[in-house]
């Protein structure tokens, strides 16, 4: 993760922590940067330090400080890929539980009035929907439902077919997404990276090309 010191971090450091145990600290990218700050006595300069840094916690032996510096670049690419390993799956839930909320949160559909109404999609609802949906395909005139604070009333067939439409189109264009983000999230190579992508980002032109024709399969456009 992306760090930054009053003091320039040595590129490894290496504590022990008990006879069994050290941690070694590695840092990479280190840069320094100048910064202006107006306080009491004027404009005062100062430099910070910015670096990506990765810990390990190995076992002791001595002479091992001596033995990472000697291949530091294998020894940063393992923390790096650790580090990953560790935060990709609270991304993963993170993206997951923000698809949940979209598609619970439902969508809006015009109605053969003209009318344009929001209509929620939680489990409850979906499963009302699919009931009013199989009555009209049964047959029926209409079936009644209600849009987000209103009264329950009889919709139309027609209008039970667009909201049904509408919820598929929604529910499928989340799920495709997540699914893709999934994608994105395993291909970060940084934790900076991977905390950088975030649910409803633009994805990757790939996966974003990739969703379009994903999409537009099942639509028919």
């Amino acid at each position: 993760m992306k760090r930054e010191y009053a003091h320039e971090p040595p590129i490894v450091s290496v504590t022990q922590l008990n006879p069994e145990q050290c941690e070694v600290l590695l840092h990479e990218n280190i840069n320094a940067e100048t910064r202006t700050t107006t306080g009491a006595n004027g404009e005062e300069q100062t430099t910070v330090y910015t670096a990506q840094e990765y810990t390990l916690i190995i076992p002791w032996r001595d002479g091992i400080e001596d033995s990472i510096k000697a291949n530091v670049a294998a020894w940063t690419e393992m923390a790096r890929k650790q580090e990953l390993e560790e935060l990709l799956p609270e991304k993963l839930t993170e993206l997951d539980n923000a698809c949940r909320k979209a598609i619970v949160e439902g969508c809006w559909v015009e109605l053969a009035d003209g009318s344009t109404q929001h209509f929620a999609l939680t489990e409850a609802d979906q499963i009302n929907l699919n009931v009013a949906l199989e009555a009209v395909k049964a047959g029926a005139d209409g079936y009644p439902y209600h849009a987000d604070g209103e009264l329950c009333r009889v919709f139309s067939a027609a209008d039970i077919n667009a909201v049904a439409a509408a919820a598929v189109a929604h529910k499928l264009y989340h799920t495709t997404y997540f699914n893709h983000a999934k994608q994105w999230a395993t291909r970060a190579k940084t934790a900076d990276e991977l905390a950088g992508i975030h649910y409803g980002a633009q994805l990757p032109e790939d996966l974003a090309a990739n969703m379009a024709k994903v999409i537009a399969s099942v639509s028919g456009q």
